[in-house]
C-alpha cells in the first residue's frame, strides 16, 4: 500500500519531461470482454492549479448553458450574458494544451454556440419618426484585407479586388430592402413593392449613398479617367463600391457584422422612403399584419373583404356577349418628378352596346397594373358617360332572363 501511494506521489513531483508508466488498467467492452488500455503519456502541467481552474470554469459554464437551455421560465441569464458564456466556453476549448483531451460540449450546447455565432440582423419594419434627419455614421471594416480588397478595382489587382464583395454585398442590400419594404407596406402588391426596392438598389441611388460617405475618394486618384471609363460605368463603379462596403462590414466581423450592417442601412434606406412610410403611417384603412405577425385559425381576426378592384368592377358592369374591354398603353413611358421612377399611361376603351373603340378613361402610374386600375376607375367615376352603356347592360340582362326562364318552362312542358 505504501509502495503505490509513494508511486502516486511521485507522479505529481516528476521533473518536466519525464516519462511516467501508470499501471494497465482492465476494463471491459459491451461483449463482456477484457481489454487493456494503457494511459497516454501525461505532461505535468496538466495538473497545475490554473488548469484544474480552468476545467472547473468549463463545467460551471457548460452546467450555466445547460440550465438556461432547459429553463422554461424567464432565463436567469439574458441572451447576450449567454452568448458571452459560450463564446467563453469556446475560447477556453481552443487555448488547452495540445495534448489534454477536450472536454467535449454536449451537442445541445454546440449547436447553441453555433446559433449565437450567427449575427442577429433584428429586421422591423420602418418607423418615420425614427429616420434620422442626418447621414448614419458608416460602421467601421474591421479587416485590413478585406477593407483593401473593398477599396481595389479589379484593374489595379486581378485577385484581390472587391468584385466578389460586390457580389455578396448586392445580396445583403436586396435582401435587407425586401424584408424592410415587406414588414412595413405589407398591404403593397408584389409589383409595387418591387419598384420600392428598386429605388433603393438601383446604381443611381447606391452612387449617390457612395459620394454622401466619399467612399470613391478611397480609389486611386482619377482612376474613371485612367480607364477611360465613361460617365454610366463610373456611377456603376461608385454603386459597386458601396455595395463591397456592405459586404466588407459584415465579413469583416462575423459577430455582429450583419447586425451593425442592417441598422445603418435601415437608417440610411429609410431616409430615402421617408415621403413613402409617412403616408402609410397615416393611412387608416384597417389591415391586419397576417404576413408578419400571423393571426392564427380564426377568420375573425381578418379586416373586412376589400372592395372589388376597378377593373372587375368595370367588368361586371359592362360586360356581356360580344362586349369587349380592353386596356391599351397611351404615349410612352414618363418618369415621376419626385424619384424619377418610370411611369405609364394606360387608357380603357370599349367596343359593344353601340360603340367601336371608345375610351372611357385613362389613368397613371408606376406600373401598368395600377395605371389600368386608375383608368377604371376613371371610367366608374363618369356616371353621365356610362349612364347608356349601363342602361343597356341591363337591358340585355333582363332580356336574357326572359329567354331563359321561357326555355325552362318549355322544358318542364316536354317532361309532361
Amino acid at each position: 500500500m505504501e509502495g503505490i501511494q509513494t508511486k502516486k506521489r511521485s507522479r505529481f513531483l516528476a521533473e518536466p519531461g519525464t516519462e511516467i508508466q501508470e499501471p494497465k488498467r482492465r476494463r471491459q467492452n459491451n461483449d463482456g470482454e477484457e481489454q487493456r488500455n494503457v494511459n497516454e503519456e501525461q505532461n505535468p502541467a496538466q495538473n497545475s492549479p490554473a488548469l484544474t481552474a480552468i476545467t472547473k470554469l468549463l463545467q460551471a459554464l457548460d452546467e450555466a448553458i445547460k440550465a438556461s437551455e432547459a429553463s422554461n421560465e424567464t432565463p436567469f441569464i439574458d441572451d447576450e450574458s449567454l452568448k458571452q458564456c459560450v463564446d467563453l466556453q469556446a475560447s477556453l476549448q481552443r487555448s488547452r494544451p495540445e495534448n489534454q483531451p477536450e472536454t467535449r460540449m454536449p451537442s445541445s450546447n454546440r449547436k447553441h454556440m453555433a446559433a449565437q455565432c450567427i449575427p442577429k440582423a433584428f429586421i422591423t419594419p420602418w418607423v418615420a419618426s425614427e429616420i434620422p434627419r442626418s447621414l448614419p455614421p458608416l460602421p467601421a471594416i474591421l479587416d485590413k484585407t478585406i477593407e483593401k480588397a473593398a477599396f481595389t478595382h479589379k484593374a489595379m489587382d486581378p485577385l484581390l479586388n472587391y468584385e466578389q464583395l460586390e457580389w455578396i454585398g448586392d445580396s445583403y442590400l436586396e435582401h435587407t430592402a425586401t424584408l424592410l419594404i415587406s414588414q412595413t407596406f405589407f398591404t403593397l402588391q408584389p409589383g409595387r413593392s418591387a419598384q420600392y426596392r428598386e429605388q433603393l438598389v438601383k446604381n443611381s441611388n447606391l452612387e449617390k449613398y457612395c459620394v454622401w460617405y466619399g467612399l470613391e475618394k478611397r480609389l486611386p486618384p482619377d482612376l474613371d479617367t485612367k480607364l477611360d471609363m465613361k460617365r454610366d460605368t463610373w456611377v456603376k463603379t461608385k454603386a459597386d463600391l458601396f455595395e463591397a462596403y456592405v459586404a466588407a462590414v459584415v465579413l469583416s466581423d462575423p459577430q455582429n457584422g450583419l447586425a451593425r450592417v442592417t441598422k445603418w442601412l435601415k437608417d440610411l434606406l429609410g431616409m430615402t422612403l421617408r415621403d413613402q412610410i409617412a403616408k402609410a403611417e397615416n393611412d387608416t384603412t384597417p389591415k391586419v399584419d397576417w404576413l408578419w405577425k400571423p393571426v392564427g385559425n380564426s377568420e375573425a381576426n381578418l379586416p373586412p373583404p376589400l372592395p372589388a378592384h376597378p377593373k372587375d368592377e368595370l367588368q361586371v358592369l359592362l360586360g356581356g356577349k360580344g362586349v369587349r374591354l380592353y386596356y391599351q398603353d397611351i404615349g410612352p413611358p414618363g418618369k415621376d418628378r419626385f424619384h424619377s421612377m418610370p411611369t405609364y399611361t394606360v387608357g380603357v376603351f370599349l367596343t359593344g352596346w353601340g360603340e367601336k373603340d371608345r375610351k372611357l378613361g385613362q389613368g397613371t402610374g408606376r406600373s401598368k397594373k395600377d395605371a389600368g386600375a386608375a383608368a377604371a376607375e376613371m371610367a366608374l367615376k363618369s356616371k353621365k358617360m356610362m349612364a347608356p352603356y349601363i342602361a343597356k347592360k341591363h337591358m340585355y340582362d333582363h332580356q336574357r332572363g326572359l329567354e331563359r326562364q321561357a326555355l325552362e318552362e318549355a322544358q318542364a312542358l316536354e317532361k309532361l
